[in-house]
């Protein structure tokens, strides 16, 4: 699979935003899905606000 340079998707992956009491969590997970015969990665996201997700 091509890398790109200025969004890497590395298998593994964890980042954490932070707006205020908003929290977004970014995970790359080591799935991949086939759309239109393209590999995709797959990534969950998950945003809370207070801790609460939303």
């Amino acid at each position: 699979m091509a890398a790109n340079p200025y969004f890497p998707l590395t298998q593994g992956k964890s980042d954490v935003y932070f707006d205020g009491s908003e929290t977004v969590t970014v995970n790359v997970t080591s799935e991949t899905k086939l759309i239109e015969g393209v590999t995709c990665v797959t990534v969950n996201d998950l945003v809370t606000e207070d801790g609460t997700p939303l």
